[in-house]
């Protein structure tokens, strides 16, 4: 006597595909939202080392001075210049880009920024605003004895 084979149908097989691509495409929107938070993430943490480092810089270069070299800092709504032991020293914006131009050098500092706001006003205190897509930060410098 011969014994029956057991085998699959087409049908069965065509399910058991259908639900394994269901599967594969659902693990794959998981992945994929996974690995564009975490870029976004260290996206935003590189962009915030960023400004820190701007911050305080800018900070310990207007503070750390005793006395500025003449001109005195100049301040308008999108740069800033000022001179510091023989160095002319300006922030400016260019597009979506904030600049340090020192002399001839001219290095981007942050990026992706929509607006820049550099104000002063009173000789004692530098105000800058910067507005990125989704964030907006503002800090005050103290300035101590500046022209």
């Amino acid at each position: 006597m011969k014994s029956a084979k057991k085998a699959f149908t087409l049908a069965e097989i065509m399910i058991a595909i259908g639900v394994l691509g269901v599967l594969l495409g659902g693990v794959y929107q998981i992945t994929t939202g996974l690995t564009r938070q975490a870029g976004q993430a260290a996206q935003g943490s590189i962009r915030n080392q960023d400004l820190v480092l701007f911050f305080s810089r800018l900070s310990q270069e207007l503070k750390g001075s005793r006395q500025m070299d003449w001109p005195p800092l100049r301040v308008d709504s999108d740069w800033i210049h000022y001179y510091i032991e023989e160095k002319d020293i300006r922030f400016k914006t260019e597009g979506n880009k904030l600049l340090r131009v020192e002399g001839f050098d001219e290095k981007v500092v942050l990026n992706g920024l929509k607006q820049v706001v550099f104000t002063r006003p009173d000789t004692a205190l530098l105000e800058i605003t910067l507005e990125f897509e989704e964030h907006k930060f503002s800090t005050k410098i103290f300035l101590e004895n500046l022209p």
